[in-house]
């Protein structure tokens, strides 16, 4: 997919930078799907909750796949592993995001994370 470079590079802005770059990149219908306690969120839900917390300082974006669903949409799923500033552990995640463009940018329009370093869940 000749859009690919711009989509992983517009998802690892997603992780790194202020909440300005949301409110310009986010569709306006998207869905964040994030771990708990936060769970789901809507497009003004997710800007409010990342303006007051804490950026990540680095993230690596590992085996990337980029399908293009039709030729305004993408999905892309990575295992990601985000740092912190504060040098504290890790945080490593399976994602998968899908975008659509709308006019001549990409938007983010669903998002989900799926840790992979939290506790094992069991099945009563």
């Amino acid at each position: 997919m000749s859009d690919s470079h711009e989509i992983i590079s517009l998802e690892k802005q997603f992780w790194t930078a202020p909440a300005a770059f949301f409110e310009q990149h986010l569709a306006a219908a998207v869905l964040m799907v994030f771990p708990p306690p936060i769970g789901p969120q809507t497009r003004a839900q997710a800007i409010a909750s990342l303006a007051a917390a804490p950026r990540w300082a680095q993230v690596d974006l590992a085996h990337r796949v980029v399908t293009e669903l039709s030729p305004v949409a993408c999905a892309l799923s990575y295992h990601a592993a985000a740092k912190r500033a504060d040098a504290a552990p890790a945080y490593t995640a399976l994602v998968g995001s899908v975008y659509l463009r709308e006019g001549e940018t990409w938007k983010l329009a669903f998002h989900q994370q799926t840790p992979t370093n939290a506790p094992p869940a069991t099945v009563t």
